[in-house]
């Protein structure tokens, strides 16, 4: 299990490095209930201080791996980016990849973040 935050800056669970959960609720017993993050999906985890208890409903086939990658690189560029205001966008991007280990990845495919995703990137983070 790991976490990232979303584009609205909350608190997302990776599971198994492939679906992505989002806060439901924390019961009286500490015990905290992840949905998710697709509507119609019943997947849900319990998890109680970082420990898996119960995974309950099936997924199907809605994951994408390649997504949840670039959900990842886009989080830590943007914290690195306010961390290091003089840091060119590219060299922080390709520094990411390769922490990350994103191997699917390349320089020449930016295709992850769309058409002229690149300057997007660079736009999202100095805004």
């Amino acid at each position: 299990m790991e976490f990232v935050i979303s584009k609205r800056g909350k608190k997302m669970l990776i599971f198994e490095s492939k679906f992505k959960y989002v806060f439901g609720y924390t019961s009286q017993t500490n015990v905290t209930r992840w949905r998710c993050f697709m509507k119609n999906c019943p997947a849900i985890i319990l998890e109680k201080e970082k420990v898996l208890l119960e995974t309950k409903g099936d997924h199907g086939d809605n994951y994408s791996v390649k997504n949840i990658d670039r959900q990842k690189l886009t989080t830590t560029c943007k914290r690195k980016a306010v961390e290091d205001i003089c840091q060119r966008p590219r060299k922080i991007i390709l520094g990411e990849i390769q922490l990350l280990n994103l191997y699917n990845i390349s320089p020449n495919n930016w295709n992850i973040f769309g058409p002229f995703g690149s300057i997007r990137l660079i736009v999202l983070i100095i805004i």
